[in-house]
């Protein structure tokens, strides 16, 4: 499984040198992760600085909501988390 990061509300690919994330209770290669060059770190950043003037634009309540929408989609995707390595 190859996996890159979220930026925009999208997935993207880095443009730095991938890395295997590993097991280590028997080494297996879980997933291969996208690196990020520097100028994926600063698109991210400029992203974040926008994305912060919506986000502190709303309610506590607001943001709550979101939140648990996050909270709730994330805990009926059946496949693997970061937390572990059983699927639901």
């Amino acid at each position: 499984m190859k996996v890159g990061f979220y930026m925009d509300g999208a997935e993207k690919k880095g443009k730095g040198k991938a890395m295997a994330s590993i097991n280590p209770a028997n080494d297996e290669v879980i997933a291969e992760v996208t690196g990020c060059s520097n100028e994926d770190v600063n698109d991210a950043v400029e992203s974040a600085k926008e994305g912060f003037k919506a986000w502190s634009s709303m309610t506590g309540s607001e943001r709550g909501r979101i939140m648990m929408k996050y909270y709730t989609m994330h805990n009926l995707d059946c496949g693997f988390t970061l937390q572990s390595d059983e699927k639901c």
